[in-house]
């Protein structure tokens, strides 16, 4: 259960009913008649189609369905062998299934690892189309949910990265070219743009901002708190994060900066608010399955 659904399920419901985005609070005593930012609007609409299918059955197939896909974009992207890989993702999946539930931000993990997949992959094959689909994805976000910008934090600390990769190890055979992080900085600033591509506009950009400026957030609900290790669901985050620190550390191997930089940002996140652990589990997971295949080739090694 997760009370925010059924908000979510009446204002998709508001929206399907009236053939216009819900906007107007008409629900809450101290706040009816206020304008709203109902920045998940076409999340809903979808949230209250699946109930009307299939009622709550169709709404678990629907977070099932988000998580296996997610999951699955991260396993795309790790290296090593497949049980390595698999037991990589089972602890991703753990950390992850904090934040699993019926609400519009499964929506942004779903996307969130469809962006990690779609940079790894053009960091692989140097394709072009690869960058062209994220300004069209991140305009389809701004309709689905505010976590857009994961999307965006994603991005910059990815081009952050590869600028330090570029830098420090200018002989490094696998990084992007000058032009090519031009190119990722061209769609950062055409995602930008076709974010406010919403029934809101500008109105949109004020969600990350407004979101931060509530107290009430980080005091009173759990998952804007910070992690509470006492309590053992929470405590897969700590492996993960724990074992890519310890991998690093035995194999001496420097972890990329298209790799590190997000690293570090999302785990900063996920010790600020626990609702992040997902986002953390999508660009931490690669980064130790590639930790853990070079400890696993070293200790082979040693014992040949």
């Amino acid at each position: 259960l997760d009370t925010d659904m059924w908000w979510h399920l009446r204002a998709g419901e508001e929206t399907v009913v009236s053939h216009s985005v819900y906007r107007v609070d008409d629900f809450s005593s101290t706040r009816s008649g206020a304008e709203w930012i109902n920045h998940s609007w076409l999340s809903q609409v979808c949230m209250a189609a699946l109930y009307r299918v299939g009622t709550y059955p169709a709404l678990s197939i629907w977070v099932a369905i988000c998580a296996v896909i997610s999951m699955g974009l991260i396993y795309a992207q790790m290296e090593g062998h497949p049980i390595l890989r698999g037991a990589v993702l089972v602890i991703a999946a753990m950390v992850s299934s904090v934040v699993w539930s019926p609400r519009p931000q499964i929506m942004s993990l779903v996307l969130l690892a469809l962006f990690s997949w779609i940079l790894y992959a053009f960091r692989k094959k140097r394709k072009w189309i690869y960058l062209a689909c994220v300004p069209l994805i991140l305009g389809l976000w701004g309709n689905l949910h505010g976590g857009y910008v994961l999307g965006l934090i994603y991005l910059g600390s990815f081009l952050c990265g590869e600028v330090v990769d570029k830098i420090l190890l200018s002989d490094a055979p696998t990084g992007l070219s000058w032009k090519e992080i031009g190119w990722v900085a061209i769609v950062i600033v055409l995602g930008v743009l076709l974010v406010l591509v919403n029934p809101f506009g500008l109105e949109m950009w004020r969600i990350p901002f407004n979101t931060i400026e509530v107290e009430t957030l980080q005091n009173l609900i759990n998952e804007w708190s910070s992690p509470d290790f006492h309590q053992a669901f929470q405590q897969p985050f700590l492996w993960m994060l724990l074992g890519l620190l310890g991998t690093l550390g035995l194999t001496g191997k420097s972890l990329r900066g298209y790799r590190l930089v997000p690293v570090i940002i999302f785990a900063w996140a996920a010790l600020v608010a626990r609702r992040n652990f997902g986002p953390f589990a999508i660009v931490c997971a690669p980064a130790l399955s590639e930790g853990l295949d070079a400890l696993l080739r070293s200790c082979i090694q040693k014992l040949l």
